[in-house]
């Protein structure tokens, strides 16, 4: 019988992480984690075009590169083990830079 637990991993200083606003998504970076890892601070990233869409719903490619400038903001780990920013909306996931923007709106 196997079980599935989620894993509890602390965010690290410089990781680049993903700020999800619903459907569309923005690079960041960490600068920023209290001592007890609940609450992380984020810096959103510049995103820069590699390589264009060729069509509609293609993705484009990017590199990332920090934005020493960008807007941060404060995550907090919830009870469910997410971060969340406060009114549990955007959430924070770590480990990848990522972004979307939704075509429909």
């Amino acid at each position: 019988m196997t079980t599935s637990t989620r894993e509890k991993r602390m965010p690290k200083l410089g990781e680049g992480c993903t700020i999800c606003f619903w459907s569309d998504c923005a690079p960041a970076t960490v600068v920023e984690i209290s001592p007890s890892g609940k609450t992380v601070t984020v810096q959103r990233d510049h995103e820069i075009v590699t390589k264009r869409a060729k069509s509609y719903g293609d993705e484009p490619e990017y590199r990332f590169e920090q934005d020493l400038e960008g807007p941060k903001t404060v995550f907090r780990l919830n009870k469910h083990g997410a971060y969340c920013a406060k009114g549990g909306h955007p959430r924070l996931f770590l480990g990848e830079r990522r972004k979307y923007t939704d075509p429909h709106f």
